[in-house]
C-alpha cells in the first residue's frame, strides 16, 4: 500500500470507530507560548519591565510588568546567590537572593555612611556628597574620587519649596542614570538599577538645573 493509500485506510478506520455519520476533530497542534525571561535584576529586562524576585536561588526570578510597589528607605540584609551579602531595601530586594538575612560565614559587611544621611552599600558605587564624585564602599571603608567640581557660583537666598530635601535615591550595582535630586544640602546624582523614593518623578535632568533652583 502507497502512503496516499495508507492515509485514506486511516481516515476510514477512524470514520468507522465513531459511526457512519460522527466527524473526527483533529486538535491543532498548541501554538508556541513564550516563556517569561529569567533574571537576576531589573537590569536584565526591557523598558516598561522590572525583575520579579522570588526568594531561592533554585527558583528563577522573571522579567513582568512594572508592580509599583512602594519601596521603603531602609537598608536590609541579604544573602545573594553568590554566597555574599547585599542590602537593599527591605520591601525591595534588588537582584536574587537566597534568603533574608545575612550569609553565614561570608559577610559583604556593613554599608558605609556618606556623611549627608545616606548609607552606600558594601561593595557598590554610590554618588558622592558633593554631586560631581563618586565613592565605592569597600571592607576597608568608603573611598571616593576626587574630581574638583565646578563652582556654580553664590547660592540663591531663596531656595523656596522645590528645595525641600527630595526622597529619591539610586538602589543596585548598575551604571543607570535617573536625574539629580537636592539632598538638603547639594544636588547629587542618582544612578543604580533603579529610582527609589517618592520624588524620583521630581527628579531633575541634570546637575546645572538643580543648582539653578536651588544652588547646592
Amino acid at each position: 500500500m502507497n502512503r496516499d493509500g495508507l492515509r485514506w485506510w486511516m481516515v476510514a478506520a477512524a470514520l468507522a470507530a465513531t459511526g457512519c455519520g460522527s466527524s473526527v476533530v483533529i486538535p491543532a497542534p498548541a501554538a508556541d507560548v513564550p516563556s517569561a525571561r529569567a533574571c537576576q535584576s531589573t537590569a536584565d529586562c526591557v523598558r516598561g519591565e522590572e525583575c520579579h524576585i522570588v526568594e531561592g536561588c533554585a527558583t528563577p526570578s522573571y522579567c513582568g510588568p512594572l508592580l509599583g510597589r512602594p519601596c521603603t528607605g531602609d537598608l536590609a540584609p541579604y544573602c545573594g546567590c553568590d554566597g555574599r551579602t547585599f542590602f537593599a531595601s527591605s520591601s525591595c530586594p534588588s537582584r536574587t537572593f537566597a534568603r533574608r538575612g545575612a550569609c553565614e560565614g561570608i559577610d559583604a559587611g556593613a554599608p558605609c555612611a556618606l556623611g549627608d544621611g545616606r548609607f552606600c552599600p558594601q561593595g557598590q558605587r554610590c554618588p558622592a556628597p558633593d554631586g560631581c564624585n563618586t565613592c565605592t564602599c569597600g571592607p576597608q571603608g568608603l573611598a571616593c574620587t576626587e574630581i574638583a567640581c565646578l563652582d556654580a557660583g553664590p547660592a540663591p537666598t531663596d531656595r523656596g519649596p522645590a528645595c525641600r530635601f527630595m526622597d529619591a535615591r539610586g538602589e543596585g550595582d548598575c551604571d543607570g542614570y535617573f536625574g539629580v535630586t537636592w539632598n538638603g544640602t547639594a544636588c547629587v546624582g542618582v544612578t543604580g538599577c533603579r529610582c527609589v523614593g517618592a520624588d524620583c518623578g521630581r527628579l531633575y535632568a541634570d546637575r546645572p538645573s538643580c543648582l539653578a533652583a536651588c544652588g547646592g
